[in-house]
């Protein structure tokens, strides 16, 4: 005689008796894609707020500039208790971190430049370190640890603007906030 599973078998039994197998676990389900962003409106900030910097830009070497009479080239909003820096080149929105990670200027207020490659980047005000738009990763001084934190924007209907983020910052679950 011998065990297994939760009976105990022969081996003189019947061939056709078979042992009882242990119970399989219950079956979790399995989200078929990943969910990666999570996409939260622009307070009080649509399209058209945003000025558009494409035809103010200038080539990458010549002197940055910025919209006349503003105060910057982008807006600064908060959002996911995160402070970020919008910017328009054309027809479409970036959104970087507000502050550059070198020495936190506020690069809402930086000029707008058009690399030689046509991809937009911003200056920062402090101390002209450029930041790609698309990427985050600056080209002056050029090294990693000063690329910005960058964010897809949506447009949706009427203009409103939609960010995209990782995760939900904790403060949005603070009991003040219900």
């Amino acid at each position: 005689m011998y065990h297994s599973g939760h009976r105990i078998i022969s081996s003189t039994t019947d061939s056709r008796e078979q042992p009882i197998a242990a119970p399989s676990p219950p079956r979790v389900p399995v989200a078929t894609k990943p969910i990666k962003n999570l996409w939260l409106s622009v307070p009080d900030v649509k399209l058209n707020d945003l000025p558009d910097l494409k035809p103010l830009a200038r080539t990458y070497g010549n002197k940055a500039c910025r919209p006349e009479g503003s105060d910057g080239s982008g807006v600064r909003v908060r959002v996911n208790d995160i402070d970020v820096a919008l910017f328009r080149f054309g027809s479409q929105v970036f959104a970087t971190n507000a502050q550059c990670p070198h020495a936190g200027g506020p690069l809402e207020i930086g000029d707008i430049e058009d690399m030689a490659c046509g991809e937009p980047c911003i200056v920062c005000p402090y101390h002209k370190y450029r930041f790609r738009l698309l990427t985050g990763k600056n080209s002056l001084p050029g090294t990693p640890e000063f690329d910005v934190d960058t964010y897809p924007v949506k447009v949706k209907q009427g203009g409103r603007l939609y960010i995209g983020f990782a995760g939900l910052s904790a403060k949005c679950f603070e009991d003040q906030d219900f």
